[in-house]
């Protein structure tokens, strides 16, 4: 009698938590359906430092606080700036920044772009999520040309950007 109960009590147990399994799935998935699917594109470039006298750790340790700052500054509305005025070369469409405030414009390229650095490596991986696959490319090739031709501009023209 006490085994009988026993087991009768841990199928009940399982039985729940199968329950609770399926509609937290159910829920997820509702969720996830909620929220539209973007496309990640990812960019690398690499940080080089433009004296080339000194011990390889220390070049690497500036490249990399060089990639570091580099990272923090594509999410700036000055580098924003920038973008924006080579939206036609490499036909950016910027509707989603037209005819809002300022504070959602830069939430929106916040959520754009974003950076991480490949440590040990010097090179600076940019992740940009579009929905629209060839905007997420397109952005990512400007941020890229940008970064290679305006480094000197953010970082004090000690390092070269490939």
């Amino acid at each position: 009698m006490f085994l009988v109960g026993n087991l009768e009590s841990k199928k009940h147990a399982i039985v729940q938590i199968f329950r609770c399994a399926i509609i937290c799935a159910f829920l997820s998935l509702v969720l996830s359906l909620c929220f539209p699917l973007e496309y990640r594109a990812q960019t690398q470039v690499l940080v080089l430092p433009k004296h080339t006298n000194t011990d390889p750790y220390v070049s690497l340790k500036s490249a990399e606080r060089s990639s570091d700052s580099l990272t923090h500054i594509i999410k700036t509305e000055s580098f924003y700036t920038r973008i924006m005025e080579k939206k036609t070369i490499f036909s950016l469409n910027t509707e989603k920044f037209e005819n809002i405030s300022e504070q959602k414009k830069r939430k929106r390229w916040k959520k754009l772009v974003s950076g991480s650095i490949v440590y040990g490596t010097g090179i600076i991986q940019i992740d940009t999520h579009h929905r629209d696959k060839e905007q997420a490319k397109a952005y990512g090739k400007a941020i890229s040309d940008t970064l290679v031709k305006d480094a000197h501009l953010y970082t004090g023209g000690a390092v070269m950007i490939r």
